[in-house]
């Protein structure tokens, strides 16, 4: 593939949502790297909704996506799949104390391409209060051909409360 290029980035301050306009063609790969995202509720579930009307309105149908991670937790391997739902996730569970977060990237495939369902892959971290780090990976679908041009990122429950998402296009090679 081609370079990465940084196109903008949103500090969260007890947000609601988190969003990203302006996906385009330009790029056929969007990566948001996720720092230190923390929700207001513990336990929350990370989000992602896709726009095709650059962020005036997301799908938010309950059988607009599917998505599927798998995380450790306790020590053990846990999955969780979506065939037909109002989000795609993005992650584990993840508490609301000050230690604990996730991390990692998520992937935006081919959003500009209206005859394909725009994908996503991601891969990162998160931490608990007794001290370990955990992995998870996600993949998921919009369930219909579209040409996406936002994005918008939030919890199952509560706000934001802290953290960064960062948004960078991959060059076409």
């Amino acid at each position: 593939g081609g370079s990465m290029t940084f196109i903008s980035a949103v500090t969260a301050d007890d947000d609601a949502t988190i969003s990203f306009t302006g996906i385009s063609s330009t790029y056929d790969r969007y990566v948001f790297t996720l720092e230190a995202i923390r929700p207001a509720t513990d336990a929350a579930l990370l989000y992602l909704l896709t726009s095709t009307n650059n962020g005036t309105g997301y799908d938010t149908g309950g059988s607009d996506y599917a998505s599927f991670v798998s995380y450790m937790t306790g020590g053990t391997a846990a999955v969780a799949v979506n065939d037909n739902d109002a989000f795609m996730r993005i992650g584990p569970p993840t508490g609301n104390a000050s230690s604990e977060s996730v991390n990692g990237t998520t992937e935006l495939h081919v959003p500009s391409n209206a005859a394909m369902f725009t994908q996503v892959s991601g891969r990162g971290s998160f931490s608990h209060t007794d001290g370990n780090v955990k992995a998870w990976y996600q993949a998921g679908c919009r369930k219909s051909a579209a040409d996406v041009d936002a994005v918008q990122f939030k919890f199952s429950g509560g706000n934001i409360t802290s953290g960064t998402i960062r948004m960078y296009g991959i060059a076409k090679s």
